[in-house]
Protein backbone atom coordinates (compact mmCIF):
# COMPACT_ATOMS: atom_id res chain seq x y z
CA UNK A 1 0.00 0.00 0.00
CA UNK A 2 1.82 3.66 -0.65
CA UNK A 3 0.14 5.32 2.05
CA UNK A 4 1.60 2.91 4.57
CA UNK A 5 0.04 -0.23 6.97
CA UNK A 6 -3.39 -0.15 7.50
CA UNK A 7 -4.56 -0.06 11.28
CA UNK A 8 -6.95 -2.29 11.78
CA UNK A 9 -8.96 0.14 13.96
CA UNK A 10 -9.71 1.82 10.50
CA UNK A 11 -11.23 -1.16 9.44
CA UNK A 12 -14.91 -1.56 9.46
CA UNK A 13 -14.87 -5.09 11.13
CA UNK A 14 -16.60 -7.09 14.02
CA UNK A 15 -13.96 -9.41 15.38
CA UNK A 16 -16.48 -12.21 15.97
CA UNK A 17 -19.82 -13.12 14.91
CA UNK A 18 -22.07 -15.92 16.14
CA UNK A 19 -24.33 -17.62 14.18
CA UNK A 20 -25.71 -21.44 13.13
CA UNK A 21 -23.35 -22.48 16.28
CA UNK A 22 -20.57 -21.79 15.44
CA UNK A 23 -18.12 -18.59 16.25
CA UNK A 24 -16.29 -16.95 12.77
CA UNK A 25 -13.41 -14.59 13.83
CA UNK A 26 -12.08 -12.18 11.92
CA UNK A 27 -8.61 -12.62 10.89
CA UNK A 28 -5.84 -11.78 13.79
CA UNK A 29 -2.87 -10.47 13.97
CA UNK A 30 -0.14 -10.52 16.49
CA UNK A 31 -1.61 -6.50 18.10
CA UNK A 32 0.03 -5.64 21.44
CA UNK A 33 -2.02 -4.46 23.68
CA UNK A 34 -1.18 -1.08 22.49
CA UNK A 35 -2.71 -1.76 19.38
CA UNK A 36 0.79 -1.92 17.78
CA UNK A 37 2.09 -4.86 15.72
CA UNK A 38 4.32 -7.02 18.86
CA UNK A 39 7.77 -6.73 18.31
CA UNK A 40 10.13 -9.74 16.96
CA UNK A 41 8.92 -10.81 13.71
CA UNK A 42 6.99 -13.86 12.51
CA UNK A 43 8.07 -15.96 15.65
CA UNK A 44 6.55 -12.83 18.12
CA UNK A 45 3.52 -12.35 15.88
CA UNK A 46 2.44 -16.13 15.74
CA UNK A 47 2.41 -16.50 19.18
CA UNK A 48 0.53 -13.23 19.82
CA UNK A 49 -2.14 -14.14 17.47
CA UNK A 50 -2.83 -17.90 19.07
CA UNK A 51 -2.95 -15.56 22.22
CA UNK A 52 -5.29 -13.37 21.22
CA UNK A 53 -7.62 -16.35 19.36
CA UNK A 54 -7.41 -18.17 22.85
CA UNK A 55 -8.58 -14.89 24.46
CA UNK A 56 -11.66 -13.78 21.98
CA UNK A 57 -12.81 -17.36 22.13
CA UNK A 58 -12.60 -17.64 25.79
CA UNK A 59 -14.51 -14.56 26.28
CA UNK A 60 -17.44 -16.38 24.33
CA UNK A 61 -17.48 -19.04 25.94
CA UNK A 62 -15.36 -21.22 23.86
CA UNK A 63 -11.19 -22.93 24.00
CA UNK A 64 -8.96 -23.76 21.05
CA UNK A 65 -10.17 -27.04 21.04
CA UNK A 66 -13.58 -25.99 19.85
CA UNK A 67 -11.85 -24.45 16.46
CA UNK A 68 -12.66 -26.64 13.11
CA UNK A 69 -11.02 -24.28 10.75
CA UNK A 70 -8.57 -22.08 10.00
CA UNK A 71 -7.43 -19.72 7.15
CA UNK A 72 -3.42 -18.45 7.81
CA UNK A 73 -2.26 -16.00 5.86
CA UNK A 74 1.62 -15.40 5.66
CA UNK A 75 3.02 -12.95 3.43
CA UNK A 76 6.23 -15.06 3.24
CA UNK A 77 6.19 -18.29 2.25
CA UNK A 78 9.31 -19.09 3.63
CA UNK A 79 7.45 -18.43 7.04
CA UNK A 80 5.71 -21.72 6.68
CA UNK A 81 7.71 -23.86 8.77
CA UNK A 82 7.86 -21.55 11.57
CA UNK A 83 3.92 -21.14 11.14
CA UNK A 84 3.49 -25.20 11.22
CA UNK A 85 5.49 -24.97 14.39
CA UNK A 86 3.38 -22.78 16.27
CA UNK A 87 0.17 -24.57 14.96
CA UNK A 88 1.11 -27.49 16.36
CA UNK A 89 1.76 -26.18 19.81
CA UNK A 90 -1.37 -24.34 19.70
CA UNK A 91 -3.38 -27.64 18.75
CA UNK A 92 -1.25 -30.34 20.63
CA UNK A 93 -4.08 -33.05 20.15
CA UNK A 94 -3.71 -34.07 16.60
CA UNK A 95 -7.46 -35.61 16.87
CA UNK A 96 -8.45 -31.96 18.06
CA UNK A 97 -6.51 -30.18 15.27
CA UNK A 98 -9.19 -28.05 13.21
CA UNK A 99 -8.46 -27.82 9.22
CA UNK A 100 -6.79 -25.18 7.52
CA UNK A 101 -6.11 -23.33 4.74
CA UNK A 102 -2.62 -21.77 4.19
CA UNK A 103 -2.61 -18.82 1.49
CA UNK A 104 0.01 -16.11 0.26
CA UNK A 105 -0.69 -12.58 0.85
CA UNK A 106 1.35 -9.60 -0.64
CA UNK A 107 0.25 -7.43 2.22
CA UNK A 108 -1.74 -7.73 5.14
CA UNK A 109 -2.80 -4.86 7.96
CA UNK A 110 -0.78 -3.04 9.78
CA UNK A 111 2.23 -4.62 7.64
CA UNK A 112 1.87 -7.79 9.87
CA UNK A 113 3.57 -11.11 8.33
CA UNK A 114 0.59 -13.57 9.21
CA UNK A 115 -3.25 -13.19 9.94
CA UNK A 116 -4.95 -15.64 11.36
CA UNK A 117 -8.99 -16.65 10.42
CA UNK A 118 -11.00 -19.17 13.61
CA UNK A 119 -14.49 -21.18 12.89
CA UNK A 120 -14.95 -22.32 16.35
CA UNK A 121 -17.65 -24.42 17.95
CA UNK A 122 -19.79 -22.26 20.06
CA UNK A 123 -22.09 -23.41 23.06
CA UNK A 124 -25.65 -22.97 23.13
CA UNK A 125 -25.82 -21.19 26.46
CA UNK A 126 -23.31 -18.17 25.33
CA UNK A 127 -25.09 -15.11 24.47
CA UNK A 128 -25.96 -14.28 21.14
CA UNK A 129 -24.24 -12.23 18.53
CA UNK A 130 -27.13 -9.72 18.72
CA UNK A 131 -26.90 -9.76 22.67
CA UNK A 132 -23.23 -9.00 22.22
CA UNK A 133 -23.79 -6.15 20.08
CA UNK A 134 -26.33 -4.62 22.55
CA UNK A 135 -23.87 -5.19 25.08
CA UNK A 136 -20.70 -3.65 23.63
CA UNK A 137 -23.50 -0.62 22.32
CA UNK A 138 -24.40 0.03 26.04
CA UNK A 139 -21.02 0.04 27.26
CA UNK A 140 -19.58 2.40 24.42
CA UNK A 141 -22.51 4.59 25.31
CA UNK A 142 -21.34 4.58 29.16
CA UNK A 143 -17.91 5.78 28.48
Amino acid sequence: MKDGPLDVSELPIFPIRTAGGFHFLSGVVGLATNKALVEGGIEAELTQIFKLIEKILSKHGSKMTDIVETTVFLVDEGDFRIMNRHFTEAFRDENLMPTRTTAGATWLPMGAKAQIAVIAVAHPNEPSDAKLREKQAHDKGRK
